[in-house]
């Protein structure tokens, strides 16, 4: 439903919706329990606000009924509006007050599930007692619940507004859903800017509301409209002015306001008002919302003015928790990498390696993996994948720890992996290293003949895939024993295999084949399905990589690590 834009709509009601209202506005949630009430719902009843906050609706109002069919509490968990003319509530001095009520649903925008429902009711005392005598106070009575329904919706668009604004952590997103969010309520146009690093205004979302005959996007793609604004243009300083600046049609030409981009669109558009909000976080302009109309529409006013104002406060703050978040995973992020190896140029195979954070928080996580040659035996490769058990600065600080202290074990005793992993085991509580962790520890080193001696133990990790050059995949999982750091005392087994020249092997952390909606099984399959297509490529570690993660990382809640190792005949 539109907002109304005639003189019939109180300012008073537009300013503040639910606390200046002169009905009674209840929140309940899907349970039926009170959350807030306004000024009006308390004289109403009679009672203060904390009176009714946390009661349920049904024992705070209708106490003296059976609750088995309670159709408010009814709507507030099924999402089934409800509107009656007639009715009592109980005060809580236990008087029974004459109202009309109306419910209407709150849905979560994301997935549409019902959240409880917004009550509106009033004092119908006086309207009954003209009822017969007056038919006029009756119509009034139809006009205030009509009014009452518009607060409701309007009510229910601003919250829709902010819980979308503040359910995306990329900025972009923001600004594309505000400008189609305000369309069609607040404009027939709209567009939004973000303002870079660099201090240019880029724009970024643009909207048109339905019934306006505009195509916005060619407009916009035009020369003389879509280049950038610069810190020194009109433009970019009227949109990062402390507050909505209105700009009349009188004033579409004044060049100290509006950039000759500005101006160039207006005219295009065919607008008769124009209103540019400031998007301000923390003192600093993060963007701006501009706000078109054309023949037909009203000019704004300055009730406008004060809405469009908090929506951009709302937005910016948005922005600003979306640039926040990407700025600490992003030192989260480099700080994993800085933990983890390069791949050294003095490998007789072909590797490469992939680290992808968890997309959806910034702590720095436990996934690991390393690859090197030590001095006892120039020929052989070390390959290492862990996963420390954690997702926080201790899963870090441990992960580096554990490698380190592998890699210490390794170059210092040449022994074999599962005498590593014994020896890893061993030594953690000696070094203070606490927490639990997979490992897989494999050496691979060529053969006389071109082929590959692989040796590994496996401490509770996934199971290396091997990709054979004639076509075959392979899940190496003969060995599985428990994780490291469990401080039980045991003698670990390894397995060996001799493998063709051209082989590929494939090491990788959980976060490659475990999703919240899938089995790890299931995910393995995919993942071993995934590969038999490689088999024209898998002399190419980089694309091996790129491929089976495009393909199966599908984890926003953990991070993966992955070493891709290729085995090439050293005999041509």
């Amino acid at each position: 439903m539109d907002l109304d834009w005639g003189p019939a709509r109180s300012e008073v009601t537009r300013l503040d919706l639910i606390a200046a209202a002169g009905v009674g506005i209840m929140s309940i949630d899907a349970t039926g329990q009170i959350l807030s009430a306004n000024i009006a719902a308390t004289k109403i009843l009679r009672c203060h606000e904390a009176d009714l906050i946390g009661r349920g609706s049904h024992e705070a109002l209708n106490a003296d009924r059976p609750d088995d069919d309670c159709e408010l509490e009814q709507s507030a968990r099924t999402g089934k509006p409800v509107h009656i003319d007639e009715d009592t509530f109980r005060r809580t001095d236990g008087s029974l007050v004459p109202v009309w009520w109306a419910t209407t649903p709150l849905r979560d925008p994301e997935t549409g599930s019902v959240a409880g429902a917004v009550l509106v009711f009033g004092d119908t005392t006086v309207r009954r007692a003209q009822a017969v005598a007056d038919a006029a106070e009756r119509e009034q009575g139809r006009a205030e619940l009509a009014q009452a329904r518009q607060d409701v919706a309007d009510l229910e668009w601003m919250g829709e507004l902010a819980q979308t604004l503040s359910s995306t952590l990329d900025e972009r997103e923001v600004l594309e859903r505000l400008a189609r969010l305000v369309v069609g309520r607040l404009a027939d146009i709209a567009v939004t800017d973000m303002i870079t690093e660099r201090s240019v205004v880029e724009r970024v979302g643009r909207a048109v509301a339905s019934g306006v005959d505009i195509d916005l996007d060619a407009l916009l793609s035009r020369s003389d409209i879509s280049a950038p604004f610069d810190p020194d243009s009109a433009t970019y300083r009227t949109v990062t002015s402390a507050a909505a600046v209105h700009i009349p049609a009188e004033r579409f030409g004044d060049v100290d306001a509006l950039s000759e981009q500005s101006r160039s669109m207006l005219a295009a558009v065919g607008a008769t008002d124009a209103l540019a909000v400031p998007m301000v976080a923390r003192g600093r302009a993060v963007g701006a919302l501009g706000l078109i109309r054309v023949a037909g529409s009203p000019p704004f006013d300055d009730i406008d003015k004060l809405v469009a104002t908090d929506i951009g406060h709302r937005a910016a703050v948005a922005i600003d928790n979306a640039r926040l978040y990407r700025a600490q995973s992003d030192i989260s992020t480099r700080l994993q990498r800085a933990l983890l190896p390069a791949v050294p140029k003095n490998l007789l195979v072909r590797a490469a390696v992939r680290y992808l954070p968890a997309r959806n928080r910034f702590d720095v996580g436990g996934d690991w993996y390393d690859l090197f040659r030590t001095h006892a035996d120039a020929d052989s490769t070390v390959l290492v994948i862990g996963d420390v058990a954690g997702h926080d600065l201790q899963a870090g600080t441990t992960m580096s720890a554990l490698r380190n202290l592998l890699r210490g074990i390794v170059v210092a005793t040449d022994a074999p992996p599962q005498h590593v992993l014994e020896s890893v085991d061993a030594n953690m509580d000696t070094l203070g290293i606490r927490g639990t962790a997979t490992a897989l520890l494999m050496t691979v080193a060529p053969l006389p003949d071109g082929a590959w001696c692989l040796a590994w133990s496996n401490a509770g990790h996934m199971p290396p895939l091997l990709l054979s050059p004639d076509g075959g995949v392979e899940m190496l999982n003969a060995l599985h024993g428990t994780l490291l750091g469990t401080e039980i005392t045991q003698v670990r087994t390894q397995d060996e295999r001799v493998v063709p020249a051209g082989s590929t092997l494939v090491l990788y952390t959980d976060g490659l084949v475990e999703t919240r909606d899938a089995t790890i099984d299931a995910g393995l399959t995919h993942l071993r399905r995934t590969a038999m297509s490689l088999a024209a490529s898998i002399d190419d570690p980089a694309a091996v990589a790129v491929e089976l993660l495009a393909r199966n990382h599908a984890s926003s809640e953990d991070d993966t690590a992955m070493l891709v190792c290729h085995l090439p005949d050293l005999r041509s």
